[in-house]
């Protein structure tokens, strides 16, 4: 008798955890999850040059490896000491322009509203993260960076 009362029990247990999953995963999806944060691995220790080059000799920052869809990106928020750049390009993959920001702690993404590129063909972009007062950044430290410049885009 025992036994069995043992083996319900843990059913029971198993079957209540089964359902607790279940709703945890539910709620998750419901609450609409849209969009991820850029990771360490988007991005290489080099920066893009205002002539729209990759030189991956400048070891003071990290510029995302892949074009970024320009219209994907939801928010762009300082959490550390950087600065970033954009650069911006059009749908064939043309260098456009490139545009530096210096901003405070959890200011804001700024827009292409901007006078000098709300007429511009701006497709995708480049982000570039400058941490201040950084004379070389190593491998192991771009996960640090990255995180100081939270980049959301749309999954």
């Amino acid at each position: 008798m025992k036994k069995d009362t043992i083996k319900w029990i843990v059913i029971f247990v198993l079957v209540i955890g089964l359902v607790g999953a279940v709703i945890g995963l539910s709620l998750k999806l419901s609450r609409g999850i849209t969009d991820e944060r850029l990771g360490a691995e988007s991005y290489s220790i080099g920066t893009i040059t205002d002539e729209g080059e990759i030189d991956k000799t400048d070891k003071t920052s990290i510029y995302t490896r892949d074009l970024i869809t320009y219209s994907d990106i939801t928010d762009i928020i300082v959490r550390g000491e950087v600065d970033y750049a954009i650069a911006y390009y059009d749908k064939d993959g043309k260098f456009i322009t490139k545009e530096d920001y210096t901003l405070g702690f959890g200011t804001g993404f700024m827009s292409i509203e901007s006078p000098d590129l709300s007429e511009a063909n701006i497709y995708s972009c480049r982000i570039i993260i400058i941490p201040r007062g950084i004379e070389e950044i190593k491998l192991t430290e771009i996960s640090k960076y990255s995180k100081m410049l939270e980049v959301r885009i749309k999954k």
